[in-house]
């Protein structure tokens, strides 16, 4: 059975998915003997782009859970995003650096961009089979546009050298070019040689600190050696030409030739674990909106889009029984009157049904004769969290 089945038998509760985090956290923490923060970032959440970065926000809240832990043997790191801000990438790596000898990466979904560089800054990088760095190129902010720094400056060269070759641009290129201003490209430029120096920095730092004798011929390695490794390991991952797009995939497989990656897979009850944390991370953002999860075994953050509320619940007082919501159609205004039993109760359902309600749909979803989807499930989850009974 998969894991994503497993938990569906279950039907946990979103307060119960939310024990269960912090009860794998605490398997793994016993398991390696370490302290496991999770910084979890679920992209299919259909919100701007800015807030699913990594940004100087995140830092602050990850800053808040572990600013009294200064004393730890080691801290691991679960990390899932389409990462963001290279400078908020370098502060989280001196904030875990300063926490402990050891810093270990867990990879197990996406961390990519600035979350790549991020990982980069680690002792040891462990992954999944399922888990995928990225290219390394600064995501910027041009306007109101988010753009790979390595595609900016390519698009820049390209059209210089078809200006040389034919000596003139077409209007539309000629009408873009003429709106980069010299300090934008100088500060694109600069993003992505400050990704660069950063891995060459970290990697003899961290990752090559304890690396003496090649695994194959066992020659020894100087410190001259681990900054050229360092600097294949940075020029690798900008390397267009291998990865083409910048939301590229890179498996563990990928590195083989210039980093070490420890394979989670081989480790049957590690392995067990984290898959179970990607797992259920996943349903707890997909059941509310709940979009950042940041998490110790002792304390959870959760950062949420807002959403419609509806515009009346009536719950009867004491141990109720039965939920009303009442909702209305952001696009057509008609207002629906739904409810949800907490009890398997027949004469619940003649009652309401007297009073024009109808029941909370099996699919969570209600289609608006307008045309208007609702999805329910946040407002099922909230309802059954804040009460403590699951809707039937």
């Amino acid at each position: 059975m998969s894991i994503m089945n497993e938990y569906i038998q279950k039907k946990f509760t979103v307060a119960q998915y939310e024990e269960e985090l912090l009860s794998l956290i605490s398997k793994y923490n016993q398991l390696k003997n370490t302290f496991l923060l999770i910084f979890f970032t679920f992209t299919e959440k259909p919100l701007p782009i800015k807030l699913l970065m990594l940004s100087q926000d995140d830092y602050y809240t990850i800053n808040d859970l572990i600013c009294k832990k200064n004393h730890l043997n080691s801290i691991d790191i679960y990390l899932e995003s389409p990462g963001g801000r290279g400078d908020t990438a370098k502060e989280l790596a001196d904030l875990f650096h300063s926490c402990t000898e050891e810093v270990n990466f867990v990879i197990c979904g996406e961390a990519k961009s600035a979350a790549t560089i991020l990982t980069l800054s680690g002792n040891n990088i462990l992954m999944t089979r399922t888990g995928s760095l990225g290219p390394i190129d600064a995501q910027v902010t041009i306007g109101n546009r988010t753009v790979s720094s390595f595609d900016y400056i390519q698009w820049i060269e390209d059209k210089r050298e078809e200006a040389k070759k034919i000596g003139k641009l077409n209007p539309v290129d000629a009408t873009i070019i003429a709106q980069i201003i010299p300090g934008e490209a100088l500060y694109v430029m600069n993003a992505l040689e400050f990704a660069k120096d950063l891995v060459k920095e970290w990697l003899p730092k961290y990752k090559f600190k304890n690396w003496f004798k090649t695994e194959t011929h066992k020659n020894e390695v100087t410190e001259e050696y681990r900054k050229k490794r360092a600097y294949e390991v940075a020029e690798a991952l900008v390397n267009r030409e291998k990865w083409k797009l910048h939301q590229m995939s890179i498996k563990a497989s990928d590195l083989k030739e210039v980093l070490k990656i420890e394979d989670i897979d081989q480790n049957l009850d590690l392995k067990d674990t984290v898959y179970k944390i990607h797992i259920v991370c996943r349903i707890l953002c997909s059941l509310t909106n709940t979009y950042k999860i940041f998490a110790t075994s002792e304390y959870k953050i959760f950062k949420q889009a807002g959403q419609q509320q509806p515009s009346k619940i009536l719950t009867p007082k004491g141990e109720p029984n039965v939920v009303e919501i009442d909702i209305s159609c952001p696009k057509c205004s008609k207002k629906y009157n739904l409810y949800g039993k907490f009890i398997d109760d027949p004469e619940i359902d003649k009652e309401m049904k007297k009073k024009g309600s109808v029941q909370f749909p099996e699919s969570n979803k209600l289609n608006c004769s307008c045309g208007f989807e609702f999805n329910l499930l946040p407002y099922k989850s909230d309802i059954e969290r804040n009460i403590g009974k699951r809707i039937i």
